[in-house]
């Protein structure tokens, strides 16, 4: 929780587009770092105490295809009203653009 804390802090500081971009692919590659990590974990403490049995089967298990069919659709709708809201943004974005040219010119 503090180091989450703490990279946010650090983002909030970052004023230039060179930096950010600097601090960005730093953070990119520890967490690409963080892959084999994982998988010497999972190596390291037996793959069956780190994940279920069931799924050899490939089966949610009992009981489990609701929620998952219900967290699915949460998440399409998330992304679905995000996504409305960036265009609505880029919209907006755009006709004030158009308005401070056209101010400009008069």
């Amino acid at each position: 929780m503090a180091q989450g804390k703490a990279t946010l802090s650090h983002f909030r500081t970052v004023t230039s587009s060179q930096r950010t971009a600097r601090f960005a692919a730093a953070y990119g590659l520890l967490g690409a770092l963080a892959i084999p990590l994982n998988y010497f974990a999972i190596r390291l403490f037996g793959g069956a105490a780190m994940h279920p049995d069931n799924l050899e089967r490939g089966s949610l298990g009992p009981g489990m295809g609701w929620p998952f069919a219900l967290g699915l659709l949460a998440a399409v709708a998330a992304f679905a009203h995000l996504l409305a809201l960036r265009f609505d943004l880029e919209t907006r974005r755009v006709a004030q653009a158009q308005a401070l040219a056209a101010a400009r010119f008069e």
